[in-house]
């Protein structure tokens, strides 16, 4: 009690017109923010959100606002004021204003505190009296890693012993947030320091330190720096036992930790950048120097960074290896348009490149990590790399016991199960393999339907099932009939190709149910998620799916525009969009010509035949494929029905495309004999008796194919 009643004294001491605001400012602040907050309290909303948006409107910064409200002796009413404001029944304006001004509050705070002349100035308040020990203590805690350069600084070179021990006594209070900036200096400071900052490491409990606390163990030539290093690791509980690769195994598990983002290796959730470090000795200053890095990547450069050092100690290892090319394929996924981290810039190569030249062994484990993980659009540039770089058998053999790519056919995206296909169909296996019979059906599914969109509403009340099947039917959507849960929508689920998004209308307990029991089902597992909620369950079940890029939780009063954008975000992020018209054609071209290679060579362990009934589909109502492509291959199919099809097409057709169709109809028959229907043939020797030129030329030779007895064509000689 006593500690926090100096902090507010010292706060109120401190506060002191932000630069460039004037005094009367400063009053018109203070006096709209009390007005906020009587408002608030008196259940004025509608008079609250009007000062509260003069307040935003002043357009002050952020440590000018913070500076108001601690200055106004308003701190604990605003606190109050903003929380009842943000849990007001049916006042979305309120709560928002109320958040826009809690946020600004926040980051005031944090401005202020990250101020390195502000730091600078708390370190020295730490060699003076208790009233400024104390609030420098809390401002540097508040700092947190941005304090760490200064602290390290103060700690192992300052000659005050007051500032070194309570510099040392910040760090290990720091925690989490002061391990990565001291590991990766501790290698290259002098013995007598790397004593002294393994003392540190081995207050804080957080292990992220112990592979370079293993790392300077296996390489001081000190002793002390050695006994220093083993009560360090004692400390956290790890092995002092080292073995030659320990230090390696133990930087790529940290970089396993990194790369599925774990909560303990993130320094500030929520916020924009992390920190990424980097320790010189010969900087003039500060040898210890951070680097913003945008969030969305942090954990991929960091995993990569950890998955390098343990290749400088490891160079072999498999693990390492596809755990950093993982994290680059995947830091170039998410990376935000137009941001370039200087640390990847630096390797002046595309993600691919790295991929393919580390060969088909580690692109197939990046596959099988992709899989795992339910990461669709990791799974692609693994299967593109693979396919770039593998043959043969080694396609769908895979390694050590797992068949990668033969997984992917049954991946819950057709994006991927499409390119699985097409790699292991571009191969032309000649002998049967586990799961081959997924091929051709995949490649037939890609000719006729590849565009198609499916999506599931689930939903208690038709109203609102039909509110949001407007919104996706927009889209572009094939929204399946309403079912209130995902047990019952099971059989409409199973008669599609594939489901490419769940819309969800619960209530927040439920929703963590319903994710798991999707991630559970296996052709769900990586379909995204959109639970609409409460306004109230979408604020606290936020932050838990913030970084779920197969889930998200949104309110459900959006308006139609925004559920359009919440669907376009989630389904953008969790496979990289719907497949377009253009991919579709693509897709399309690219099988069509597979499954003709298959036709013409036999087809090996893979039966092209079986593609007929969805390619003469395509050829007849129309797909993203060039009928006349699609046709190209039913003539080259040893399958009844695809000749019958060729013909009828033909028949139906006019022009040059009969010409190329009847051409098409006779290589089939020249090649596996004549399978026309006596109906066909009938129209077949009119057609000789009266098409002209080019059409009855096409037409009498494909009679002459299927050698028509002489008394078929007899009247035609005679001119009967």
């Amino acid at each position: 009690m006593l500690r926090m009643l100096i902090l507010t004294v010292l706060l109120a001491l401190a506060v002191v017109p932000a630069k460039g605001q004037t005094d009367p400012q400063a009053e018109q602040a203070t006096q709209a923010l009390r007005d906020f907050i009587h408002y608030v309290r008196i259940a004025r909303y509608d008079a609250a959100v009007l000062r509260g948006q003069e307040l935003l409107a002043m357009d002050m910064e952020a440590q000018a606002f913070t500076d108001v409200v601690e200055g106004s002796d308003e701190l604990d009413r605003f606190t109050n004021a903003v929380g009842l404001a943000q849990r007001a029944e049916g006042q979305t304006e309120l709560e928002d204003t109320a958040a826009a001004l809690e946020n600004l509050f926040n980051t005031g705070k944090l401005s202020r505190a990250r101020n390195d002349s502000e730091i600078a100035r708390n370190i020295e308040l730490l060699g003076g009296n208790m009233r400024g020990r104390v609030l420098a203590e809390d401002r540097l805690l508040a700092a947190g890693e941005y304090a760490v350069p200064r602290l390290l600084n103060a700690f192992l070179y300052t000659d005050n012993r007051a500032v070194q021990v309570a510099a040392s006594q910040v760090l290990s209070g720091l925690g989490q947030q002061a391990v990565m900036p001291l590991a990766v200096s501790l290698e290259a400071l002098t013995p007598e320091h790397q004593e002294l900052v393994l003392g540190v490491l081995a207050n804080i409990e957080y292990r992220q330190s112990v592979p370079f606390i293993a790392k300077v163990r296996a390489s001081t030539g000190s002793d002390r720096v050695r006994a220093a290093a083993d009560r360090a690791l004692t400390a956290l509980s790890a092995s002092t036992a080292q073995q030659p690769g320990d230090a390696a195994w133990m930087f790529a598990s940290l970089g396993e930790a990194y790369y599925n983002e774990r909560l303990d290796v993130t320094s500030f959730p929520g916020e924009d950048f992390q920190l990424v470090w980097t320790f010189n000795p010969e900087a003039p200053e500060l040898s210890l120097s951070p680097r913003a890095v945008r969030t969305e990547v942090y954990h991929e450069v960091m995993a990569m960074r950890m998955a390098a050092e343990s290749l400088r100690l490891a160079p072999q290892s498999p693990e390492a290896m596809s755990l950093w090319i993982s994290a680059n394929l995947r830091r170039e996924i998410q990376n935000p348009e137009g941001y370039t981290d200087v640390f990847s810039e630096s390797l002046g190569r595309s993600a691919d490149y790295f991929a393919v030249a580390s060969g088909n062994a580690i692109s197939q484990r990046v596959l099988s990590r992709a899989i795992a993980d339910r990461d669709t659009r990791l799974a692609l540039r693994a299967i593109d790399a693979v396919g770039n770089v593998a043959g043969g058998k080694t396609l769908w053999e895979g390694l050590d016991g797992t068949r990668p790519l033969v997984e992917a056919l049954l991946y819950p995206n057709r994006r991927v199960q499409y390119d699985a296909a097409l790699a292991i169909g571009g191969a032309l296996p000649v002998d049967a393999f586990p799961g081959d019979e997924r091929v051709v059906p995949l490649l037939a599914s890609a000719v006729r339907d590849a565009d198609d969109r499916y999506a599931q509403v689930l939903a208690n009340d038709q109203e609102v099932y039909q509110g949001v099947r407007a919104v996706l039917d927009q889209m572009g959507y094939k929204v399946l009939t309403r079912s209130a849960d995902l047990s019952a929508a099971r059989d409409a689920i199973a008669a599609t190709p594939g489901l490419d998004l769940i819309v969800s209308v619960t209530t927040g307990p439920r929703v963590e149910e319903l994710i798991d029991e999707v991630r559970g089902t296996p052709d769900l597992a990586a379909t995204p998620v959109l639970a609409l909620v409460s306004r109230a369950d979408a604020t606290s079940l936020a932050a838990r799916y913030d970084r779920d890029a197969l889930s998200s939780v949104r309110p459900i009063s959006l308006r139609a525009q925004e559920l359009r954008n919440a669907v376009e975000m989630l389904v953008e992020g969790a496979s990289g969009g719907p497949i377009t018209q253009q991919e579709a054609e693509a897709f399309a071209t690219r099988s069509l010509a597979v499954l003709r290679d298959l036709a013409i060579t036999g087809g090996g362990s893979l039966d092209p035949a079986a593609s007929t009934p969805a390619l003469v589909n395509a050829m007849t109502n129309g797909s993203a494929a060039d009928p006349m492509a699609v046709a190209g291959v039913l003539a080259v199919l040893d399958n009844d029905q695809a000749q019958v099809a060729l013909m009828d097409q033909a028949l139906a057709s006019n022009g040059a495309d009969r010409v190329a169709l009847l051409d098409l109809t006779s290589h089939s028959v020249r090649r596996f004999g004549g399978r026309l229907e006596t109906r066909q043939i009938d129209r077949l020797v009119d057609l000789v008796a009266s098409a002209p030129g080019d059409e009855g030329t096409a037409a009498a030779a494909l009679a002459g194919a299927l050698g028509l007895p002489n008394d078929r064509l007899l009247p035609l000689i005679l001119g009967d």
